[in-house]
């Protein structure tokens, strides 16, 4: 999209499994690579620094020098400050991590679009309604220390509506892919497979706990995997 008499600018994106790593220009030239740390744009790299749900707060230079700013409504609209003369840059993501898209102000993700304005996802939930009911009966069995709350939540809210963004509690869940929302703590879980404790997420390859005597019962599993496309 571009503004009315304006040139159009043609931009491809290469997906490294569900986010952008890339940009290119209408002659297939690199313009622009980004990464979890930050991004490369153009000549001119960029650190970034994230609140607690992953929204980039702020574009620091690899010299120190904060080159903008940027604050979240709680369901997304981006403020931005910096030089009163040059607006700071737009980080390639903003809110929740997801990827801004500054022609429409959308945010997107892998399988669909959210918009800050509305607090509401373009397209429905690829889950889908039976899988919210399935969700649902699962917490309903689950203990209630293992995650069975907040899967009874979430199951609830797919199964009534499929368009809300994370059961309209963005505080404490995130959508990073748009298919299913879950606690931030869950950007900590490197290999996916976490142990459920009394005081949290253990994660296996960084630290496994203390070391379990044979005649005791091994803590529960979750195993959290990535969805596949329909």
């Amino acid at each position: 999209m571009q503004a009315s008499g304006a040139s159009p600018v043609t931009t491809a994106t290469l997906w490294c499994g569900t986010t952008i790593c890339a940009a290119f220009d209408a002659s297939n030239t690199l313009t622009a690579q980004y990464f979890p740390q930050g991004e490369v744009d153009g000549s001119q790299s960029y650190l970034y620094t994230r609140n607690n749900i992953g929204s980039v707060t702020a574009l620091v230079t690899p010299q120190g020098t904060v080159v903008g700013q940027y604050s979240y409504s709680p369901y997304g609209q981006m403020s931005t400050t910096g030089s009163t003369t040059t607006p700071p840059p737009t980080p390639a993501f903003g809110y929740a991590g997801m990827v801004t898209d500054q022609s429409t102000g959308l945010n997107l993700t892998l399988y669909r679009a959210y918009d800050p304005k509305l607090r509401r996802w373009l397209s429905r939930d690829p889950m889908g309604a039976l899988g919210g009911v399935a969700l649902l009966r699962a917490g309903l069995a689950m203990p209630m220390a293992l995650g069975g709350s907040g899967a009874r939540w979430v199951g609830l809210n797919l199964a009534i509506n499929r368009y809300p963004y994370v059961g309209n509690n963005p505080q404490n869940w995130v959508d990073p892919n748009g298919d299913i929302q879950f606690s931030p703590w869950v950007r900590n879980c490197a290999v996916g497979i976490c142990l459920v404790a009394r005081l949290g997420c253990v994660v296996a390859n960084r630290d496994p706990g203390p070391e379990i005597e044979p005649t005791e019962s091994p803590p529960a599993v979750i195993y959290i995997l990535p969805r596949k496309s329909p």
